[in-house]
């Protein structure tokens, strides 16, 4: 699914760069995929329907790009990435099965051993359990809309009777399109077979849920590469260690009879416990950007001003008229499958335009900012900010009640690094012994970051 692009461009389609230089080739490859291959023609095919293609037009980081502005990539190519990510774990890990757990190990041996064994290895295929993880992770941003996570908190403030998560969505655009019949027409069955593994379905499959939702994973992986890349925060995780991390994998068999991920000796759970840090310096300092933060905020006033106008006979039918697909999936309460593919850049910022020019009391002035986001969220901030150090609890709740006594807003996150209920990591103390990561480095897998970002929004 990968190669040179100037020797192979005509037996491929779709050429995106990967991250990790596509299935391990030297760094700086593309992702391609051979049309003679089934399984990749089946994955061009996925690639070429619409419900696809619409995620050209979907920002990975939505609001973040306001602050940002080189971070235009998309959920189209990171799909497409982080299937190719899951990829490398699964040759990383095919090789490690055979490789003994040692305390003796010698890292820099093993690593010219991996360069040396990928690829010949990249003519045997893949079992149908982990085609069937691969076929997941491309699809499975399929149900995000711009801007992606935003949008799912605010629009269950309108509130939408049948609001559905970009997950179920996602599995509702996989069974009434084309793909599904794509999927099938793979293997008998195959389709239900990806769904239950982008569900988290352990009991469809035991290696793809770890591979795409377990502490170390694919899809976390592909974004913070991306991320870090396009933001300019890629010191803290340079590509070069990421790549060696993936190399530092294998598939076990978990002390309660599970399948689970481990690091096969000491220098990837220092490359790990690395990784850990660099995803908290993208939320402290990328994802709760101080603009981004503004944006979100704002976004439930925004809908509920659009469903509040939809309810109001002297404004419906001119807000009605912009035949804009946030407008018509607002109105439909959620039901609106035809203008929920049509969530997406365009949509939005047209929709800010429109709404701007109707002088709507109140849903105008914030539509405009989001027409100018230059300029759009400077005017109510009082205080942004997040914690260098995590804050007492006490002082966040004195701070709550004077802003929601002056008619603001208090956002409060925390993040833990690292969640052992969303797949545990596992490390080799010797040949037969493994332990927790979160119980060899308690420290690191117990942190928890506070994030808080204040607004006063009383003029609306």
């Amino acid at each position: 699914m990968s190669g040179n692009v100037a020797t192979h461009y005509q037996n491929s389609a779709g050429l995106v760069k990967s991250p990790f230089g596509a299935y391990v080739y030297p760094l700086g490859k593309f992702v391609q995929f051979d049309a003679n291959d089934k399984f990749q023609n089946m994955l061009l095919k996925i690639i070429a329907q619409d419900e696809f293609q619409r995620m050209r037009h979907i920002d990975q980081l939505g609001f973040v790009g306001w602050q940002f502005t080189d971070t235009h990539h998309t959920r189209f190519e990171h799909c497409i990435t982080t299937a190719d990510t899951a990829g490398q774990m699964f040759r990383a890990a095919g090789i490690n099965k055979s490789i003994p757990a040692s305390p003796d190990f010698e890292w820099t041996a093993h690593v010219d051993m991996h360069r040396m064994q990928f690829m010949p290895s990249m003519a045997k295929e893949f079992d149908m359990d982990r085609q069937a993880a691969i076929a997941a992770a491309i699809l499975h941003d399929i149900g995000h809309t711009y801007p992606g996570h935003p949008f799912e908190g605010a629009i269950q403030a309108v509130p939408l009777e049948h609001y559905k998560d970009h997950e179920e969505w996602g599995r509702e655009i996989i069974r009434h399109s084309e793909i599904y019949n794509i999927l099938n027409s793979y293997s008998a069955g195959f389709a239900e077979r990806v769904i239950g593994i982008m569900s988290g379905d352990n009991a469809a499959n035991d290696i793809g849920p770890q591979v795409l939702d377990c502490n170390l994973n694919a899809d976390t992986l592909d974004y913070m590469r991306r991320d870090q890349e396009n933001t300019g925060f890629n010191a803290a995780f340079p590509q070069e260690l990421m790549l060696e991390l993936i190399y530092g994998i294998k598939f076990i068999k978990t002390p309660t009879g599970g399948v689970g991920i481990a690091l096969i000796d000491g220098v990837p759970e220092m490359l790990f416990t690395q990784m850990l840090s660099a995803r908290a310096d993208l939320y402290q300092n990328v994802y709760f950007n101080p603009m981004h933060g503004g944006a979100e905020a704002f976004l439930p006033k925004l809908f509920t001003g659009i469903r509040d106008a939809l309810d109001s006979e002297k404004y419906k039918s001119a807000v009605q008229n912009t035949n804009n697909p946030f407008v018509k999936f607002i109105e439909s309460r959620g039901t609106d499958y035809e203008a929920y593919l049509r969530l997406d850049n365009y949509g939005f910022y047209q929709m800010a335009k429109d709404l701007g020019r109707l002088k709507i009391p109140g849903l105008s002035d914030i539509a405009t900012r989001y027409k100018n986001p230059t300029a759009g969220f400077r005017g109510e901030e009082v205080y942004n900010s997040w914690s260098q150090t995590t804050p007492e609890k006490s002082e966040f709740s004195v701070e709550r009640q004077a802003l929601e006594r002056n008619g603001g807003i208090f956002k409060e996150v925390v993040i833990p690094w690292y969640k052992p209920s969303k797949g545990e990591i596992y490390c080799f103390r010797g040949p037969d012994k493994l332990v927790k990561f979160s119980e060899a480095y308690p420290a690191i897998a117990n942190n928890k970051s506070i994030i808080a970002s204040k607004f006063f929004m009383n003029e609306m």
